[in-house]
C-alpha cells in the first residue's frame, strides 16, 4: 500500500514541475530492469546485442573494446564489463543501480584497464572521465592475489 501512494506521489511531483509526461512515468515505474534496458538500447541499433529472458550482453565492437553484460537471477544482479563484475541486490534501489551502471559502461566516459601477467589477466582498473578535470578517475579495482608473483607485468589493453 506505501509503495502504491508512494508512486502515486512521484509521479504527481514529476507531471507538476513538467519534468516528464504521466505515460511516460508510468511506463519507468512498471519496466523491469530487462525491459528498461532494452528500452535505452533501442535508441542504438547499429550495437550488437544478444538476449536470453534474463539477461542482455552488448557486444565489444573491436579489440579495444569490451562487452557490457546485464544478469538477472533469482538473489540480484550481476553486471560485468568483459572480466570485471559487480554483484548487486535484488531490490529496487539494485536495479536502479544495476541499469546506472549498465548505461554508464557503454559510455565514452568509462574505461577499463585491464592488466597482465604471462597469459594472465591479474588486475582489473574501472575508471571515468571527471570532465572538470579531464582525467580518469580510477573508482573500482579487482584484482586475483595468486598471479601476484607470475612472470614480468605488462598493461594488456585500455578499453573505453
Amino acid at each position: 500500500m506505501e509503495i502504491a501512494v508512494f508512486r502515486k506521489r512521484l509521479w504527481l511531483s514529476d507531471l507538476e514541475d513538467g519534468r516528464c509526461s504521466g505515460e511516460a512515468l508510468a511506463l519507468k515505474i512498471m519496466m523491469t530492469p530487462i525491459e528498461e534496458i532494452k528500452s535505452f538500447l533501442s535508441n542504438y541499433p547499429d550495437l550488437n546485442i544478444e538476449e536470453t529472458t534474463n539477461s542482455i550482453v552488448v557486444l565489444q565492437k573491436d579489440y579495444h573494446g569490451f562487452k557490457v553484460q546485464f544478469k538477472q537471477w533469482k538473489n540480484g544482479y550481476i553486471l560485468s564489463y568483459g572480466n570485471w563484475h559487480e554483484y548487486l541486490p535484488k531490490s529496487e534501489i539494485g536495479a536502479k543501480i544495476a541499469v546506472g551502471l549498465f548505461k554508464f559502461g557503454l559510455s565514452d566516459s568509462c574505461k577499463l584497464t585491464i592488466y597482465r601477467k604471462g597469459n594472465v589477466d591479474y588486475k582489473r582498473s574501472l575508471s571515468y572521465k571527471d570532465p572538470n578535470v579531464s582525467q580518469w578517475i580510477i573508482i573500482a579495482n579487482q584484482k586475483i592475489l595468486i598471479y601476484l608473483f607470475l612472470k614480468s607485468r605488462r598493461n594488456k589493453r585500455t578499453a573505453k
